[in-house]
């Protein structure tokens, strides 16, 4: 009975284990989606008379992207793509907000490249990454 105890144990131990790192993957694209809606937040929501051009609705497009990707991997924080985090400091200027939008980008594709590159996590990250250089590229054409 002490051998069963210890198996027991033993299994339990790495289960827990296993649940406590697939939440802390979970958890990097849970960062990342909230950090693509506030980007796609300050790529769409224009103050005044300030007219989107076709590289941010591109780049729009490619974090919408992106956003599917995670949920078709069921990792999905049950939010609406429009919404955003909000944001201390705000940039209402156009520069401001494409130099933001590229940071908020950066940082989730940091988590995406950092999170697991296991099995079907690979192809979820490879395409993730993909639609995030894309939409990258499109944020800094806008911007010049």
């Amino acid at each position: 009975m002490k051998g069963f105890s210890r198996t027991l144990l033993v299994v339990s131990l790495v289960l827990l284990a296993s649940v406590a790192f697939a939440q802390r993957q979970h958890d990097r694209y849970f960062r990342a989606l909230d950090d693509l809606r506030g980007a796609r937040w300050m790529l769409d929501h224009r103050p005044g008379n300030w007219l989107q051009s076709m590289e941010e609705r591109a780049a729009v497009g490619k974090i919408d992207d992106a956003i599917n990707e995670i949920r078709r991997a069921a990792i999905d924080d049950g939010r609406d793509n429009n919404y955003h985090p909000a944001f201390d400091n705000e940039e209402n200027d156009r520069p401001g907000r494409l130099r933001h939008a590229e940071q908020l980008i950066g940082r989730a594709r940091e988590d995406i490249r950092d999170a697991e590159n296991e099995g079907q996590f690979r192809g979820l990250r490879d395409r993730t990454m993909k639609h995030l250089d894309e939409a990258l590229a499109d944020v800094r054409r806008a911007a010049r």
